[in-house]
């Protein structure tokens, strides 16, 4: 995907550190973010790491263009997304839609 306006794959779903640590969300196709399991693998627009390990999850924040490359498969993750099966946080209905 091209993006048109230069600065916006800057300034969209931009993924974010958990507080304390040094890994930043990283795009999947399926969420595995609990703070127990350590993943931090998201599939939520400018979703948080939450695993409390700096082992795993992107070096740096991860933006739209990942996000369209490595989450958006098909009808999957939109708009709502996909959690991995007995991972968390569960999905809510339409959380990409409605992402800031």
């Amino acid at each position: 995907m091209k993006i048109s306006a230069p600065k916006i794959d800057k300034q969209v779903c931009v993924t974010k550190q958990r507080k304390g640590w040094t890994k930043f969300g990283e795009y999947s196709g399926e969420t595995s973010n609990l703070s127990t399991e350590c993943v931090n693998k998201v599939t939520v627009c400018g979703m948080q790491a939450l695993g409390n390990a700096d082992t795993t999850g992107a070096a740096a924040a991860e933006t739209l263009k990942d996000f369209v490359e490595k989450t958006l498969k098909g009808d999957k993750n939109w708009p709502t997304s996909t959690t991995a099966s007995g991972k968390g946080p569960a999905a809510e209905t339409n959380d990409n839609a409605e992402a800031p």
